[in-house]
Order: C-alpha cells, then structure tokens, then sequence
C-alpha cells in the first residue's frame, strides 16, 4: 500500500479513538448514576420525607445517561469504517452493554423497555452472562461492577487495536518506500509523536480523572464516607466529579445525622447508653496505659415516682432536663455525661481520684437541691438527689465493676436516708493479687 494511503490513516484513528474515549466515559457516567440512584433510594428508606422530585430527577439523569451511551455507540460504525475486522468486536461490546443495561433496570428497579429500547435478542453465550446473577442484589450489583469493568477493558483493547494497526501500517509504508524514506521517516515520526501526543492528552484529561472517580467511588463503597475526587473542572467530567461529591456530601451528613440521633438522649439531649459506653471504654483503657485514676458518679433522682404521680409527667420531664443542664454546668472540660434511663444518669471524671469525684458529686447535689421548679400551676417544688462515686482502678479495672460499685455505693446512699454523696469502697480482692 502506498505511504500516502498509510499516513491517511491517522486522522481516521484520532477520530476513532475520541469516539471509543466518549464511549468509554458515557458508559462510566451511565454506571455512576446507577449507583448515585441506588443510594438515593437507600437514603429515600432511612430518611423519611425525602423529595418525589429528587426520585424523579435521577431517574431521568439515568435515562439521559444511557441515552448518551445509544448514540455513541451509533457513531462506531462510521468512525470505524477502515477498520471493517472491528465489526464482530463493536457487536460484542454492545452484547455486554445490552447485559449491563438489564442489570442496571433491575438494580434500579424500572423496566427495560421504559428504561430504554432492548434490541435484538441478546448474545448472552458470547460474554458468559449468567441469568441467575440477577438475584440477590448484592451479587447482582457485583456482576453489574465486574461487566461495566469488562466493558470498559473491551474499548481500551479496540484502541489499543487501532493504534497497532497504524503503527504497522506506518512501518509497512516505510520499508516498502525506501525512495521517499526521509519523507516516511518525518512523517511517521510526526504521526507517532501526535498519538502519543493525543493519548497523553486523553491520559491526562479522560483517563486519569475517571480513574480518580472510580477510586472515590470504590472508597466511598468500602464505608469511606469522606471520599472525594479532589477535581475541580467545568466540562463533563468535572461535572461529574461534582455530582458524586455532593452526593457523596449528603450521604456522609445523613450518615452523620442518624449516628447522632442512635447516641443521645432526645429529652435531655445527653449522651444514652449507646453513646456512652464506647468513650468510657476509650478512656479506660487510656487510664490504664497512662496509669491514671478515673472517677465515675452514678446518679438518681429521690422520689421521681412521686414528682411523676403528682405533677404528672410533663413536670417530671422538665425534672430531668433541669438536672441534665445543671450536671452540664457543674462538670469541667473533657468530663462527659449520660443518660442511661428513667431518672438514672452517671458522669465520668477522667484522670480524677475518689477525692474529687466526692468534690463534684456534693457541688451537683447542692446544686440541684437549689434548682427552681414549679408545676402546671406555677406552684414551686424542689428535688433532690442521691449520688455514688467509684473509682478506677480501686473500685475495679473494666467497665462493668466500676459501674457497678457505683449503683452500690448509690444503694447505700438511698437506704441512708437519701439526698446525700456515698463513697464505693476499694476492692479489697483486686488490692490482694495486684
């Protein structure tokens, strides 16, 4: 074949390699909005009240985006007309489209034909679909992954096909003109400097920041809420990029929300059960690496029953916020509080001793015989509390026996008469085989 009829080939690769590059990056944003919807309707179960225009709004991104891959996929046979031995490979590529398209309608729950137009019956036996990867969902999410990977993998070897078949035909034009060879030798150059040229580009414009997508989404999906893609551009893929952060961004904050909620109390706003024991567990074992004490005040409202019976309930709530904000006010920084139940709350002093663990828990109790309370009627009334303080390591080493010397030591001081502050004694077991 002449050189000149080589070298002509180059513009047809560049056209046919941009083409295979917007194949490539429709079908990722078309898999990007599978999941962007799959994790809206999983926000849309968690969160009530979320918008029907939302719902709606990603369904049509879906259908937009898959729309996109049809018509790239319409322009393949025109830009690869030189390239006639491609034909059965662009088929087997749109095979796997078909599949991964069927996947994505199941995953997203909408049917093929208002998702998008199914064509011919499909050549499943070529590519090893297995019918049966449609159910449950998390196999046929990874089936989803695994044949938009494959798909993606088919287009880069077609590219790399092209680019092989120009530099052949290129070296073929060159031996075979030995008359014109400083011609062939420049113009083959020229031609080799341009595609790497055009595949740096596409590597520094396409590739590497779809790459850097897929990585987000990758970590994003490991429970790595905080996963961003760090790109800042304003054409599609920065466009892209920005979807996915902002939705990324939701889902964290939501994420963030509903941890909040399962740890704190909603009546007093203080840490409950769940929320507590973790940081007690935490600086335990802080203590015990730094050998420091550790004070913990369990604390119980006198007579709450009765507050409840007589004033009603509405009263004895307003009780409970009243003590949780007087036990906020008289702890330092770094201490911590609980709910854990009922009138019960309990407080935990790190790197304090028995001393001023009493210290606190008398302060609270005076503190909380002076808090103005008044009924439905405007009538006044006052509570009091009992308190009893344990310590690590004296009381114990874990969490369960500091906790409970605590309520121990709290017994005492309600069968005392109440309204007081009782000390847990030293664990005299532990003090004989330390």
């Amino acid at each position: 074949m002449p050189l000149s009829q080589n070298v002509a080939k180059v513009p047809f690769y560049v056209l046919a390699t941009n083409t295979m590059r917007d194949l490539e990056v429709s079908v990722l944003r078309a898999a990007l909005q599978v999941r962007t919807h799959m994790q809206g309707e999983e926000q849309q179960d968690l969160v009530q009240g979320t918008s029907v225009h939302a719902a709606a709004m990603r369904v049509r991104n879906l259908k937009r985006a898959f729309a996109e891959v049809e018509r790239n996929f319409d322009r393949l046979p025109t830009v690869l007309g030189e390239w006639p031995t491609l034909s059965d490979k662009v088929h087997s590529i749109h095979d796997r489209w078909n599949v991964v398209r069927l996947q994505a309608a199941s995953l997203v729950r909408i049917a093929p034909d208002e998702f998008v137009s199914v064509p011919a019956p499909l050549r499943l036996a070529t590519i090893d679909f297995d019918p049966a990867a449609l159910s449950p969902a998390g196999r046929l999410a990874r089936s989803f992954d695994s044949n938009v990977a494959m798909l993606t993998g088919d287009i880069e070897t077609m590219i790399d096909v092209l680019s092989t078949d120009v530099k052949a035909r290129l070296l073929e034009g060159q031996v075979t003109n030995e008359r014109v060879f400083g011609l062939t030798f420049t113009l083959g150059l020229m031609a080799i400097i341009f595609i790497m040229y055009v595949n740096l580009r596409l590597a520094r414009y396409v590739v590497d920041p779809v790459n850097g997508i897929v990585e987000a989404i990758t970590r994003f999906r490991r429970g790595d809420y905080s996963a961003r893609t760090g790109i800042a551009r304003k054409d599609e893929i920065g466009a892209l990029a920005e979807a996915f952060n902002e939705m990324a961004e939701n889902i964290e904050r939501t994420h963030a929300d509903l941890s909040q909620l399962t740890e704190r109390d909603p009546l007093t706003g203080m840490l409950n059960r769940r929320g507590f024991d973790p940081r007690l567990d935490l600086h335990l074992r802080k203590a015990e690496s730094a050998g420091h004490e550790m004070a913990i005040i369990m604390v119980d409202v006198d007579h709450f029953k009765k507050i409840n019976d007589t004033y009603g309930h509405a009263v004895g709530d307003q009780v409970l916020v009243a003590l949780a904000d007087t036990i906020r006010n008289c702890l330092r920084a770094g201490d911590f509080s609980a709910r854990l139940g009922g009138e019960e709350f309990v407080i935990c002093l790190p790197g304090q001793g028995q001393t001023t663990g009493a210290s606190v828990a008398e302060r609270l109790r005076e503190a909380v015989a002076r808090m103005a309370l008044f009924d439905n009627e405007g009538r006044a009334f006052s509570v009091t509390i009992s308190a009893g303080v344990s310590t690590f390591p004296e009381c114990g080493r874990s969490q369960g026996e500091i906790l409970a010397r605590g309520d121990e030591a709290l017994y005492v001081a309600k069968s005392y008469g109440r309204n007081r502050v009782e000390l847990a004694k030293p664990d005299r077991k532990w003090r004989k085989s330390a």
